[in-house]
């Protein structure tokens, strides 16, 4: 009878884990200025990075994976904070936003973190990386904030004069995986935000995409093939915002920022 109990509590927890990730969606913002004609190939190579991630993680973690693209002629600031704004967030539920594109900060710039660089008439619409996990964390109305946030910026950090813009400018198996993208993504609860540069430096691009992007997805990837209770933000975040050498006449380092607020893995996933 012992054994009976323990084996309908262990079938109960599995099944009662499993009812919660099905609940769970991933909701996607990917934003790139890929019209921009200096770093425009840049970010297009980029989202495409992103959106392959995204899709492994759909098929290998079999995980609902709602995702929307703000690019090419809709790239402004109000179609990006439309796009956040439409999402529709349950408790239970991962919210990640991505832009790629270039960026800026005020001298009234209140965070570390970046603007994006969206204006593209004098409708006085801003997006600020912080400001926008702070409307997420703290929506209006009866919405809850979504269990994990991930905002991650491929941008510059550089002082800007204010004013009007310029108008235009080996993988691993599949069951290798499957349970490290659960772990990341339905499992761990929290706030992640990220730049690929800090408070007054740029952040580099090639044709083929940005050099902190790729060090990102390169993290991410590398840390799914870790023991699935080594799996862990953390290093990721780690990882992603290593100093970065740009191979310019003169040599460069790039240094990616990262704040992380109370992350932690569910009781039930350990």
């Amino acid at each position: 009878m012992k054994w009976l109990a323990c084996a309908a509590f262990a079938f109960y927890s599995l099944m009662t884990n499993f009812v919660f990730a099905q609940s769970i969606s991933i909701h996607a913002v990917l934003i790139g200025d890929t019209q921009d004609p200096t770093i425009g190939p840049g970010v297009a190579a980029n989202l495409l990075q992103i959106s392959a991630l995204l899709a492994a993680a759909r098929t290998e973690g079999g995980l609902n994976i709602n995702v929307s693209i703000v690019k090419d002629d809709n790239f402004d600031c109000v179609n990006i904070q439309k796009a956040i704004d439409d999402i529709v967030v349950e408790k239970t539920d991962t919210v990640f936003i991505y832009y790629a594109g270039h960026g800026f900060r005020r001298s009234t710039s209140q965070t570390q973190f970046p603007e994006f660089d969206c204006r593209r008439s004098k409708d006085p619409a801003r997006v600020e990386l912080a400001r926008v996990a702070d409307g997420l964390l703290r929506p209006g109305g009866s919405e809850p904030p979504p269990r994990l946030l991930i905002v991650l910026a491929d941008t510059c950090n550089t002082p800007i004069q204010e004013g009007p813009p310029a108008q235009a400018r080996g993988p691993a198996s599949v069951a290798d995986r499957h349970e490290s993208f659960r772990r990341l993504l339905v499992d761990y609860s929290g706030t992640i935000l990220m730049s690929g540069s800090s408070p007054g430096d740029p952040s580099w691009y090639l044709s083929s995409g940005g050099f902190f992007t790729k060090q990102f997805v390169s993290a991410f990837a590398e840390e799914l093939l870790s023991p699935i209770n080594d799996v862990r933000w953390e290093d990721i975040v780690t990882q992603a915002t290593r100093d970065i050498f740009i191979p310019t006449t003169t040599p460069t380092v790039q240094k990616p920022q990262a704040v992380t607020l109370d992350l932690f893995v569910s009781a039930m996933a350990q």
